[in-house]
This record gives structure tokens, sequence and C-alpha cells, in this order.
């Protein structure tokens, strides 16, 4: 979806780096949903940092056609919880985070976006961008931007103690 060239400059980077500890971030789009596992397979051993995903979020006057629907991604969540347990260390993401992202729970985290009320973004010329890192026209109820539930996650007592014992399980 980059300009010509792009992907195959930022792999030269990354391979070119090896002390760097690169973390892969991919937006899931209508156009990326069908190449998980292929990206996994592909960027898990480059990527050391492992690999992040978040879903299209819609912006006003933007094209849409990229944005998943809620049943898509629901089941987008369910295969990425998979590939987790298929390559062990390759996605850098809660279980809880991704969770929190289903149409069932999604709108809860937005509706007091942990980011809009602790954080702010910067554009390219240091201008305040607003109530988001998208901007202010950014679809909240939408949202796909990982941040956000991952700020929801961290500052869940509950969800963070459940992610703890999930983890001392796996390594025994």
């Amino acid at each position: 979806m980059r300009a010509p060239r792009i992907y195959q400059n930022i792999k030269r980077n990354v391979l070119n780096h090896p002390e760097l500890k690169i973390q892969i971030s991919c937006v899931l789009t209508s156009i990326t949903a069908g190449c998980i596992e292929d990206l996994v397979k592909e960027w898990g051993p480059i990527a050391r940092g492992g690999i992040i995903f978040d879903f299209f979020t819609p912006v006003t006057n933007l094209d849409e056609a990229l944005w998943l629907n809620w049943k898509e991604r629901d089941r987008l969540i369910d295969q990425i919880l998979a590939l987790k347990r298929k390559y062990p260390g390759t996605i850098n993401m809660l279980d809880s985070t991704l969770d929190l992202m289903r149409s069932k729970k999604a709108k809860r985290v937005t509706d007091n976006c942990e980011f809009r009320l602790r954080a702010f973004a910067l554009g390219s010329t240091g201008e305040t961008k607003g109530k988001c890192m998208m901007g202010d026209n950014a679809d909240c109820d939408r949202c796909g931007c990982v941040v956000p539930f991952h700020m929801a996650t961290l500052s869940n007592r509950r969800l963070m103690i459940k992610e703890g014992i999930k983890s001392l399980l796996a390594s025994n």
C-alpha cells in the first residue's frame, strides 16, 4: 500500500541493523486482512521487538473502504490469538488488549479513551493533533488503534493480574 520499493527498503534497513530491537506495526485493512500469517512468518524472525496489529480507523472525508466490519475484526482477533500460540514470542500484544478490541467491548474503551484523557500527539510541524493521534476527524466509535486498548489494559489491575497468571502458567 506504500510507495514503490518502500517495503523492500524498510526490510533491508531492519536486516542491516541486527543490534536494534525493531517492533513491526501492521494496520489491518480490507486489503491486508488476508496476509496476517504470511507477515508473521516473514517478519517474526527479524522483528526483535515483536509485531503489533492495529485495525484501520475511519477518518471523516477519507475512503472508508479499508475499514473492516466488526464481524471480520472479531474473526481476525481470533486469528491473531491463535498465531500468538503458534509463533510464541512473535506477536507482542497482550491477549487482554486484543480482547478489548472486540466488537462487544471496544466502545466501552473508546468512550473513556485513556489516550484522549491522559496523552497528546503532535503533527509533523509540532502542532497538537487534537483529541488523538489520528486527529479530530477520527471515528472513535470504530477506532482500531491499539494504543487506547493497550492503555485500558494497563490501567485495569484485574486484566494485568490475569495476564501475569497466564504468563506464569505458560512458562511452566
